[in-house]
């Protein structure tokens, strides 16, 4: 699958003839995403051992980093870091004033193989679209896996935010057969998050999560859909 991009006007310049490039994601893996991944690239130890493994490994981490290590990873290099301003020489870390944080670096490896293999495909400026990235299923924990009717919900992504009093706009549930069911209850409406209440009245099956909004600047429908299929057991 290529890595699909647009092409925007540089807000930060000045200059007429001056674009930049803004990468559509295809979506957004976690540790069970990676997971399955290296299962179908031929691993032949289990998804249990291997999420296993990956949670050893990211407290091993994290333990390194707070002793002070600097730690490099086939793709990345992650290292501790002190953040604020010190008025002198003989100043001292106050927490009122610093913070401890971690810093990361791309390795030449990742960023060797991404150059080298990575195709690309020019798409088409949709701005007005609303771009549905990750589904939490709050009461399974799942992540663009699972939906659970009467639970919470969580999408986050960008241009979320729809007028609630438009009964054209909102959060729906499309069903295989193209019927949709719209989401009743939404608590938070945000531009990156939306958190509702999942319909009770989903039956078994997939579905494909949609966010319907009408914008100001043209006061058409945009429909955003989010690339997995989540599934009621």
């Amino acid at each position: 699958m290529p890595i699909r991009y647009a092409i925007y006007k540089n807000k930060q310049s000045y200059k007429p003839n001056d674009y930049t490039a803004n990468v559509q994601l295809t979506g957004v893996a976690d540790v069970h995403e990676l997971a399955e991944r290296m299962i179908t690239q031929g691993s032949t130890v289990s998804k249990d051992v291997i999420l296993q493994v990956l949670e050893e490994t990211t407290c091993a981490i994290e333990t390194l980093i707070t002793d002070g290590w600097r730690v490099n990873l086939p793709f990345v290099a992650i290292y501790p870091s002190v953040r604020g301003v010190f008025n002198n020489p003989a100043d001292v870390f106050t927490t009122a004033r610093h913070q401890i944080d971690a810093g990361a670096s791309i390795s030449p490896r990742l960023r060797s193989t991404i150059r080298a293999d990575a195709q690309l495909e020019k798409v088409a400026v949709h701005q007005s679209s609303p771009l549905p990235l990750e589904y939490v299923d709050v009461n399974s924990g799942e992540v663009n896996k699972q939906l659970t009717p009467g639970g919470l919900g969580k999408l986050q992504g960008s241009r979320l935010r729809f007028d609630p009093q438009d009964p054209q706009q909102g959060i729906f549930f499309v069903a295989g057969d193209s019927h949709f069911t719209e989401v009743p209850l939404v608590a938070v409406n945000k531009h990156n998050e939306l958190v509702f209440s999942v319909p009770r009245d989903l039956s078994p099956g997939d579905y494909q999560l949609e966010v319907r909004v009408v914008n100001r600047s043209d006061s058409e429908l945009h429909v955003g859909r989010l690339t997995n299929t989540l599934t009621v057991p």
